[in-house]
């Protein structure tokens, strides 16, 4: 079975570190930016999230990649 794969689009996750809960462990929040181009390159978009996050005070905890696409199955 053959299965091709079309890509739709991506979104871009940046989790910041809002605090701590009242065990000590981290808390986090998630800004996502959709609707980025599927075939922009890793390296554009951690350009994207580090200026934005410059912008921000809180830490930045990880940045996602998320790819959207359709699978279907070819004869």
């Amino acid at each position: 079975m053959a299965v091709s794969k079309a890509s739709l689009d991506s979104r871009l996750q940046v989790r910041y570190q809002t605090g701590v809960n009242d065990e000590g462990e981290p808390v986090y929040s998630t800004r996502n930016l959709g609707s980025v181009r599927a075939d922009s390159s890793d390296e554009s978009l951690w350009v994207a999230a580090a200026v934005i996050t410059g912008l921000q005070q809180l830490p930045v905890a990880e940045v996602r990649r998320v790819d959207y696409a359709i699978l279907t199955e070819t004869p």
